[in-house]
């Protein structure tokens, strides 16, 4: 369970000044296995935890320090995500947003081992671009070494209609000859088989309701990942 707190005593330790992440691991019968504070001297409130295949914790929230376990604040609170190992133990930690607030209140891995963090930002700066006024959602995707990729990598890749209820139209600027598609855990649902053309049709009428991503492949092995939101 990941969130924030303002305690140092009871069953939290370590706090580092005003909020801190707090993230704990408690077993089947409630018993607390573990507990973990990270931040610095400023508010820093976490919002989210995932567990990844190999045991580690990825936990984002935002963060105002720049001391303790943050580095690279960019202004005001910014996103913060770090990872920890199955124990608890931070393993790197990393800042993201502008000059203003940026509050991240969700993280999801994605199937290329990456993952994304999804919230509010109020900043048009530093990380961030194309504010339309005052707070707008912000999601950012980051590959498995940490770099701010977009949705497309290789391929130019277009989902339509997005959100989609019966079918999935996939356009891209080279043909392609499969696809799958995983939920927003990362399971993988259903594999594809294409026309290797540039526009290929998708039912995706059997689908619950939800997000959802789609993983496309070239005759050169290039691979290219997209959301699309299920109605």
């Amino acid at each position: 369970m990941a969130g924030f707190t303002l305690s140092n005593d009871g069953d939290v330790s370590g706090n580092n000044g005003l909020y801190d992440f707090w993230v704990f691991k408690i077993e089947q019968n409630g018993t607390l296995q573990w507990q973990k504070i990270l931040g610095g001297s400023l508010n820093d409130e976490g919002s989210s935890v995932r567990q990844n295949t190999d045991g580690s914790y990825l936990m984002a929230g935002r963060s105002g320090s720049s001391d303790g376990d943050v580095t690279g604040n960019i202004g005001g609170p910014d996103f913060w995500v770090v990872k920890l190992n199955p124990s608890g133990n931070l393993l790197w930690q990393k800042s993201l947003g502008g000059g203003a607030d940026d509050i991240a209140e969700s993280i999801l891995l994605t199937p290329d081992g990456g993952f994304m963090l999804m919230g509010s930002t109020g900043s048009s700066d530093g990380d961030v671009t194309g504010n339309h006024g005052f707070f707008d959602y912000w999601v950012v995707k980051l590959s498995p070494n940490l770099g701010v990729t977009d949705f497309d990598q290789t391929i130019n890749l277009v989902l339509y209609p997005n959100p989609a209820k019966e079918q999935l139209n996939v356009v891209a600027d080279v043909p392609f000859i499969s696809g799958r598609i995983s939920d927003a855990l990362g399971r993988w649902i259903e594999t594809f088989e294409f026309s290797n053309d540039f526009t290929n049709v998708l039912d995706i009428s059997g689908l619950k309701t939800g997000f959802y991503f789609l993983e496309v492949q070239t005759n050169e092995n290039t691979k290219t990942v997209k959301s699309f939101i299920k109605n």
